[in-house]
């Protein structure tokens, strides 16, 4: 019998909404891939992911990351919740004035530390602002369970963001491509974000309120740092392969990260799944259930990891045409990288849940500098391949910290280290077996159908041992 009443309740219906809006970007993200690299040269594509890259980094420093502020706003300030939000709304517009003032004093210091033009640069500031007040009216609806309206604009402004590009590709820019595209992107979120800004700043009627300033400063600053790390781990490669290397380069490498997407859709939507079960399950000390759910978590990634390794040149060949596929040797890397994190989520779900996040902040910027420091000394030397090298190191080292950290400085050792191994034994004879003769496409096949069968052995035993 259907159950009317789940679905009646505001927080099953919401995550229900967000669950397939994000489904449905990523989804989107991979069907538009090929549109966009058979339409941009390599060089193209280069420009606008520095381009998007620069514009995520002044997100995070104009706004000062203020939208956190929302969430726990809306239970301190229940009865002038509307006016909180107009207020720092207000504030935000400031630190952007102030943002602009200081670019207007330094822009000769500004292109050559981004490798734009001034012209993009302004568009990127422009956009960067923009994109904040669509974040904050996001937040802002999340907060107040209006899930529909966020998916609606989401949607929305990403399938008229998507072909107004095409348009301005093929019909307005075509000796500077990218240009279409960045434009195309740019002139939808300026659409959305200027009518919301107005909205919200009409319904809190509240300008200046230094109480709500210094709630939302104090609340929202310290999470900069940690966001902006996060940012750089995924991204510091491509402005030091543009700054050393060039924009065609840049562009192959971003194209191999993105291909490896799909293996993140794989992880994020598996711990959408996991983490509210893990929860439960800790709370109610049901130890000896997680390990074996574990040890059936684990073992169905490592086997979806090996399938989408091995079918990763046929989904290069798909997704762009040949000027790209150089970028075919890169994906195993970054591949491996998200493996790295999938090992390191079982350990950061511990802290969580224990609520010792700030462990995950430490891992993360001591994971983005040394991401730093590897890509500045070896890039220059060896080239873009250096680049998704150092991303999987960096991320195994964000693994050991975590093992570490729940080890030592928790004294929790919920899964142990021969968990683990394991891991890291299945990840090396896949990867190891790939980049020997991954190039013989009768063994992919072989190993394409060992997995396909694993996977049905998986799935048989663990019905049988959790009684689905």
């Amino acid at each position: 019998m259907f159950n009317t009443a789940v679905f009646t309740n505001k927080l099953i219906q919401s995550a229900s909404i967000y669950m397939l809006t994000d489904f449905f970007l990523k989804g989107f993200s991979i069907i538009t891939m090929p549109i966009f690299t058979r339409l941009l040269s390599t060089s193209d594509y280069g420009i606008v992911a520095l381009y998007n890259t620069w514009v995520s980094i002044f997100t995070i420093t104009i706004s000062l990351s203020l939208s956190n502020s929302l969430g726990i706003a809306k239970s301190d300030f229940t009865d002038r919740y509307d006016q909180f939000a107009s207020s720092v709304l207000f504030l935000s517009l400031i630190l952007f004035i102030s943002f602009l003032i200081v670019f207007s004093f330094a822009r000769q210091t500004f292109t050559v530390v981004t490798g734009l033009s001034v012209s993009l640069l302004i568009l990127a500031i422009f956009q960067a602002y923009f994109r904040f007040i669509k974040t904050y009216v996001i937040f802002k609806l999340r907060f107040e369970y209006k899930a529909n309206r966020v998916s609606i604009i989401t949607i929305i402004s990403t399938l008229v963001g998507a072909a107004l590009s095409i348009a301005l590709i093929l019909f307005v820019a075509d000796e500077n491509r990218y240009f279409g595209r960045i434009l195309g992107e740019f002139l939808v979120v300026a659409l959305v974000a200027i009518p919301c800004f107005v909205f919200i700043m009409r319904r809190g009627k509240k300008l200046i309120d230094l109480g709500f300033w210094k709630y939302a400063l104090c609340y929202s600053t310290p999470l900069v740092i940690s966001e902006l790390s996060v940012l750089i781990n995924a991204s510091f490669d491509k402005i030091v392969i543009n700054k050393y290397l060039g924009n065609a380069p840049t562009g192959i490498y971003s194209f191999a990260y993105s291909v490896s997407m799909i293996a993140s859709i794989i992880f994020a939507s598996s711990n959408l799944a996991w983490t509210p079960w893990f929860y439960d399950k800790m709370k109610s000390k049901e130890f000896t259930l997680i390990q074996k759910a574990s040890l059936v978590y684990r073992d169905l990634f490592a086997l979806g990891y090996t399938g989408l390794l091995f079918i990763s040149p046929e989904m290069v060949r798909l997704l762009a045409d040949e000027r790209y596929w150089e970028g075919l040797y890169l994906v195993p890397w970054v591949f491996m990288a998200v493996y790295f994190h999938f090992m390191a989520f079982f350990e950061t779900r511990v802290q969580g849940y224990h609520k010792k996040t700030y462990l995950n902040a430490v891992g993360t910027m001591l994971s983005a500098g040394l991401n730093m420091l590897l890509n500045i000394l070896f890039v220059p030397k060896y080239g873009y391949p250096a680049a998704a090298i150092t991303t999987a190191i960096s991320f195994f080292c964000f693994f050991l910290f975590h093992f570490y950290a729940t080890r030592n400085i928790l004294g929790i050792s919920l899964y142990g280290a021969a968990f683990h191994t394991k891991s890291l034994a299945y990840l090396a004879i896949a990867t190891t077996i790939f980049f020997t003769a991954g190039h013989i496409a009768y063994l992919r096949i072989a190993v394409l159908l060992f997995v396909a069968y694993a996977l049905f052995k998986v799935c048989k035993n663990s019905i049988k041992t959790f009684r689905l």
